[in-house]
């Protein structure tokens, strides 16, 4: 076991200067097959993300796990890496923080899970608003989310909610 654990720790060192994800001596290290794309695609997208085209391998990156790490650390990049079919929806707050720019290439409201992700939207969404607000989707619990971030539109959703809660009765 203890052999195990040292190859994986080497697999990631550099041998020149012993840092993890070593940027600089990349090509020493970087071996596309041994790497254990299951636990340090996040390490690789976070660290090594100025060397995106050397290691980007979208059938072997961990989706699941490191989605927000691409939107995070290759942004730049995000054209080449971005697929609505893989890309975790769970990470939307990474979307919308790190690739807002992209907003009308990944915006899909059928992937938003209005309950937990309303608050994202109006945190760091607030210049598209008149595309992502939906009154009937957005989670009520999130109003002071809007009331900070999305004030400029008070004037429409303010009267949509109170349209909103007059329907539930």
């Amino acid at each position: 076991m203890l052999s195990t654990c040292r190859d994986q720790v080497n697999m990631i060192d550099c041998p020149v200067c012993g840092k993890q994800f070593c940027t600089r001596h990349f090509n020493e290290w970087w071996d596309s097959d041994k790497f254990d794309w299951k636990n340090y695609s996040y390490s690789l997208a976070l660290h090594c993300g100025v060397l995106f085209n050397l290691w980007w391998d979208p059938n072997r990156f961990n989706w699941r796990d490191a989605s927000w790490t691409l939107a995070k650390s290759c942004n730049k990049h995000f054209f080449k890496w971005w697929d609505p079919n893989k890309f975790n929806w769970q990470d939307l707050w990474a979307l919308a923080k790190y690739c807002s720019r992209y907003f009308y290439e990944w915006w899909d409201p059928d992937k938003i899970d209005w309950k937990q992700q309303s608050w994202v939207l109006a945190r760091w969404c607030g210049e598209h608003f008149r595309i992502w607000w939906d009154p009937f989707k957005f989670d009520l619990e999130a109003v002071e989310c809007l009331e900070l971030y999305c004030s400029q539109h008070k004037h429409i959703w303010e009267k949509d909610i109170k349209l909103r809660k007059l329907l539930r009765r």
